[in-house]
């Protein structure tokens, strides 16, 4: 079984561009899902592999389902 990792959430209410400035220089791979102008959903990754980028959201989803300090 594999080991649960540390994570910093960062929960904001900020604008996506300042959400993406704030993250400059601070991580190895990203994966990005959002939303466009147009309501369509946008996503990018720095991985190629399909399964690095699943293994990062679902990493990210286990991190949203624990509890939020102060909660």
């Amino acid at each position: 079984m594999g080991k649960i990792l540390p994570f910093k959430v960062d929960y904001t209410d900020l604008a996506p561009d300042d959400a993406l400035e704030g993250a400059k220089g601070k991580l190895r791979d990203v994966v990005i899902a959002g939303y466009d102008e147009d309501g369509d959903i946008y996503l990018a990754a720095t991985q190629e592999d399909g399964a690095e980028i699943l293994w990062l959201l679902e990493q990210f989803r286990m991190a949203l389902m624990m509890p939020r300090e102060g909660s």
